[in-house]
């Protein structure tokens, strides 16, 4: 497992600010502020590899600007 983002939405890619080839380039850590880092590696690790989903639906983007929440 990579990280990249595969699939997304041009809402998501207006939402952010990024090209879609600037967003395939990229990683979950890459957009997803410090303060997430941990939380999202027991929510991968407990839930969606166990899983295949996340019962977490709470997400802060960072955008392009450097910017967030999203």
């Amino acid at each position: 497992m990579t990280g990249h983002l595969n699939e997304f939405n041009q809402t998501f890619v207006a939402m952010l600010g990024y090209t879609a080839e600037e967003l395939r380039s990229l990683t979950y850590v890459d957009i997803t502020p410090e303060k997430w880092h941990a939380i999202e590696k027991r929510i991968i690790d407990e839930e969606v590899m166990v899983n295949g989903y996340s019962g977490v639906y709470q997400k802060e983007y960072r955008k392009k600007t450097g910017l967030f929440p999203c």
